[in-house]
Order: C-alpha cells, then structure tokens, then sequence
C-alpha cells in the first residue's frame, strides 16, 4: 500500500513537469530517489539479481533515448528505473507496455484528427500515470 502511494504520487508530480516544460526537475528526482531507496532498504528489495533485473526496462529506455536522440527522454527512464525498484519485473513491463499502447492509440487519434502531424512530441510520463491507475485497478 506504501508503495502505490509512493508511485503514484512520485508519477503525479513528474506528470505535472512533464506537461508543463517537458522535463522533470532534478531536485524531483533526488527527493524520490532516497525516499525510493529507503523504502527499498527498509523492506530488503535488494536482492542482488532480481534488483539488477528490476533496473533493466529503465536502462532499456535510457538506451532508446541515445539512440533515438531523445525522441523518448532520458527522464523518463530514469522514472521507470525508479519505479522499478520497487515492482517485480514483470509488473514493471507491463505497466512499461500499457503506457506504449496507450501513447500509440493517441498518437493515432492525433494524427487522425490532425491536430499534430509526425514530429508532434507528447510527454510520456502522464501515460505511464495513466497506466499505473490501469495496474491499481486490475
């Protein structure tokens, strides 16, 4: 329960920088990080393989931000690497892959409606938000 209320309230306020100027503060991202990492610490999520493979869907999306030139920014996976710590793998894929497909269908419906063409940017944090409600639901 502790950790749902972390999450959601670490994806509230990175949605709300995300939308308004496209970045997420540092100062943001170092408050979350102790508090993420105390919880982490206080409930023994560091096992040694499995906290390295919770890590990976972040890096993964720290990677695509290099190759792509930021086309996904690189505070975006740092936030999924974050979360991550604190979800299985598995969830954090999903909750991953759910956020695509809820950027994709609109992305679509943008391009459909032309109210933005291609080179159109959407912030991706207010989708994995919308996603983590998807996962609390479910």
């Amino acid at each position: 329960m502790i950790s749902n209320t972390i999450i959601a309230t670490f994806l509230m306020c990175c949605t709300f920088f995300d939308i308004k100027t496209k970045q997420i503060p540092m100062k943001l991202i170092v408050v979350f990080t102790f508090l993420i990492v105390g919880f982490c610490f206080i409930n023994n999520f560091f096992y040694y393989w499995d906290f390295l493979l919770r890590l990976m869907p972040g890096a993964f999306l720290i990677l695509i931000a290099f190759i792509t030139n930021q086309a996904l920014g690189y505070g975006d996976g740092v936030v999924v690497i974050l979360i991550g710590m604190m979800l299985d793998f598995q969830i954090t894929i999903t909750f991953i892959l759910i956020a695509f497909l809820l950027s994709a269908i609109t992305s679509i419906f943008i391009l459909i409606t032309k109210k933005g063409n291609r080179q159109t940017k959407l912030p991706f944090i207010p989708f994995l938000l919308v996603s983590w409600c998807i996962l609390l639901i479910f």
